[in-house]
């Protein structure tokens, strides 16, 4: 059966559906539509689902990029849409597109259930309308960058969600998150990937869609403007990732570089561009022959000393802004380049975290060079065989790493030969990103499907400044902010930061954590069951609870109030600390 369209194009030439139905268990099937079914694209792939109504076999529901509705078999479709509603504020108006999952009621069809790059939607009547339930932590972020603000904030870009930016503060799932969107298309998403701050002008950044396609905004107007390379003006075919790296110098603010299939400068903040490397794609391997660059990066201590790796396992330097480049790929895998860190301790030293995921190749690849490149050592050590995604230096201890892989953040103490797991609560999500806030001392993670967490790295600092840690300690307490008394009768309106407190064992143990006031009387305890090492108990700031069954009781929490306190750690001798809570 031939299933042109009026133009001579078939459905797939015109990323149309189609529906097919087999009454014969599936010994001969029927296409059930004359009309194309536009719901899909070139990505039909990502979805094309269907799912069929429990009660009427005829009434069905097509999944695309938009979902589409038949209640004849499927021989008429119309398009779901309707209004759309959002348990927080949000400025994403229509239904998201990209529908990837649905569930209809089996005994009530009008309850249908949708999972879409969106997020997760519900409807009583059949998509007519729907609630949007934005609370659920699920972010799926290619890149996270800081800025610096005082407190600061994170901007990430993510996938069909945009870009994005919000407060470092840890969130509480039953308050709007305070995150905002730098920028959303008409569909209520769009691709965001790479954001970047100009370090002299913070009111200046740079945000970007897939493949290269880069915006210069002013944060003062709201205004940007497309500043992706022109390849007809430059006169050469360029080629991008759907994530495509590009930075701005630290060294002069006003240069810009792009990868794609060439690195790509522009000296005038991306107004204008030049090529200044050769076609980076092959270097005569044709088992590392690649689409384009897919990390690039200058070096933090010398100027025009910049890496540019290829989803092939290439990586190529030139010490001296684009005029020489060099091969480094000897010893590396043919393997995607995920992340290029140089050093900022050593001009010769640079570490690289590859993934082999496109290949169904799922080894450990983390390696580092003292030589620039010439020579590479594998830094997989006794990391448990999963796929790296970024390496990063600690900005204050030069042994320290950290490790972004696909289940957890690692961390290295001797620079990459052994490695621990960091913390626990995090969720088994791919990191895509690391960022440590050089004044708070913030390690910041991203991850693609769960969203970014955060640990303060000052009880690791002290712990790594002590010469013996075979004793009981407690360590670095962050500010402690309280809400001011006048601010108790409206508590349900204002969210708390949790005190982290924070105390290593040298053994497991059960511990008490007491807090005194001024005067030395108890306010509050607890008791812990202490694991060997490194502990954390992040404290609601809640002294007690008071119940009452009075009708209009308020303050049923009674807080921390400010004032100055002691902490104390109390196992087999008794550790204390002053600190002070501030509103």
């Amino acid at each position: 059966m031939d299933h042109r369209n009026k133009d001579g194009l078939d459905a797939e030439e015109v990323g149309a559906a189609e529906v097919y139905l087999s009454l014969d268990g599936a010994k001969s099937w029927k296409r059930t539509h004359t009309d194309e079914l536009m719901i899909n694209s070139v990505i039909g792939w990502y979805f094309a689902d269907i799912v069929v109504d429990a009660h009427d076999d005829d009434e069905i529901y097509a999944l695309g990029v938009r979902l589409a509705h038949s209640k004849d078999g499927g021989k008429t479709f119309e398009i779901v849409a309707g209004d759309v509603y959002h348990l927080f504020p949000n400025p994403a108006d229509p239904l998201h597109l990209d529908q990837c999952e649905i569930w209809i009621n089996p005994t009530n069809s009008s309850h249908i259930a949708l999972a879409n790059d969106g997020g997760f939607y519900v409807s009583y009547d059949k998509g007519q309308s729907w609630m949007h339930y934005n609370n659920i932590p699920t972010g799926e972020f290619y890149d996270i960058t800081l800025d610096k603000g005082t407190p600061y904030k994170i901007y990430g870009g993510t996938q069909d969600n945009a870009t994005v930016f919000g407060p470092s503060r840890e969130w509480n799932p039953k308050r709007q998150d305070g995150w905002q969107y730098l920028w959303i298309d008409p569909w209520s998403g769009g691709d965001g990937c790479i954001t970047v701050i100009d370090p002299v002008d913070s009111m200046t950044i740079y945000y970007s869609a897939q493949e290269g396609a880069i915006r210069r905004m002013d944060l003062k107007t709201g205004n940007s403007k497309p500043v992706r390379p022109n390849s007809e003006k430059m006169g050469v075919e360029l080629n991008y990732h759907f994530i495509s790296p590009y930075f701005l110098s630290e060294f002069d603010n006003r240069e810009l570089y792009l990868g794609g299939n060439y690195v790509l400068k522009s000296e005038n903040r991306g107004d204008d561009w030049k090529v200044i490397s050769p076609d980076l794609t092959k270097n005569g391997n044709s088992n590392k022959t690649s689409l384009a660059v897919s990390a690039l990066v200058e070096s933090p201590l010398e100027k025009g000393m910049i890496y540019a790796g290829t989803d092939r396992g290439l990586l190529w330097s030139t010490p001296d802004g684009g005029k020489t480049w060099t091969d480094r790929s000897d010893g590396l895998p043919d393997a995607y380049v995920r992340s290029v860190t140089p050093s900022k301790y050593q001009s010769s030293r640079v570490y690289l975290a590859l993934s082999g995921i496109n290949y169904d190749d799922f080894n450990t690849y983390l390696f580092k060079s003292e030589d620039g490149g010439k020579t590479w050592e594998s830094l997989k050590g006794n990391l448990p065989g999963e796929v790296a995604y970024v390496i990063k230096e600690d900005p204050i201890f030069e042994n320290v790493l950290y490790a972004g892989l696909y289940r957890a953040v690692y961390i290295s103490t001797d620079r990459g030969k052994t490695w621990s797991q960091l913390g626990q609560g995090f969720p088994p999500a791919a990191v895509s990103d690391i960022e440590v806030e050089p004044r708070s001392n913030d390690l910041v993670v991203s991850t693609h499907g769960r969203g970014i967490y955060k640990v303060n790295l000052k009880p690791l600092y002290e712990l790594l400044d002590k010469k013996s840690i075979n004793e009981e300690m407690l360590l670095a307490l962050g500010n402690v902010t309280v809400l001011p008394a006048e601010r108790f009768d409206k508590l349900h309106n204002f969210d708390l930061e949790k005190m982290t407190i924070s105390f290593w064992l040298p053994e497991a143990k059960t511990v008490s954590i007491n807090i005194l006031d001024e005067k030395k009387v108890l306010q509050w305890s607890k008791k812990i069951d202490g694991r060997k090492g490194l502990n954390q108990y992040r404290w609601d700031l809640i002294l007690r609870e008071n119940k009452s069954p009075l009708p209009y009781f308020l303050n049923q929490r009674e807080f921390l109030p400010k004032g100055k306190y002691t902490l104390q750690l109390v196992g087999d001798k008794t550790l204390e600390k002053e600190f002070e809570a501030i509103d």
